[in-house]
């Protein structure tokens, strides 16, 4: 505890406690939201991450199975599998759906290339696993 002898001092401290304190809460207060406001983003980051591992694991588990194969249109894998991460395309494929586990970054670890042609079929599958390196 401070012990302040002058009556000059203690009136001093008086308006600086009365000025600084709302300031100091209100800026708590700011501080306390922004940080729940940050977990409610991160969990909401950690589910999106989760979905995309689940999609990555079905259409890993169909190409395994068979289940995916050439000439199945875009419709009933986005229904079954749900959309991919990102699609793509280039001259050769107009789309390319990627999937990948929520963990896996693009430079490293397994990506799944779903290969469609120009009336919206599977055409072809590529898995691909970059080591980053």
């Amino acid at each position: 505890m401070i012990r302040v002898k002058s009556v000059k001092k203690k009136i001093l401290i008086i308006l600086l406690i009365l000025f600084t304190a709302p300031r100091i809460y209100a800026q708590g207060l700011s501080s306390l939201s922004e940080l729940a406001e940050f977990g409610e983003n991160q969990s909401e980051a950690q589910k999106a991450l989760n979905e995309e591992t689940i999609r990555f694991e079905k259409v890993r588990r169909a190409i395994e199975t068979g289940l995916i194969k050439k000439g199945q249109p875009q419709k009933s894998i986005a229904k079954r599998y749900g959309r991919p991460v990102i699609i793509i395309g280039d001259k050769n494929y107009p789309e390319k759906w990627v999937y990948k586990a929520g963990d896996a970054s693009w430079f490293e670890g397994v990506k799944i290339y779903l290969l469609f042609d120009g009336d919206k079929k599977i055409s072809g599958v590529k898995i691909i696993n970059s080591s980053g390196r």
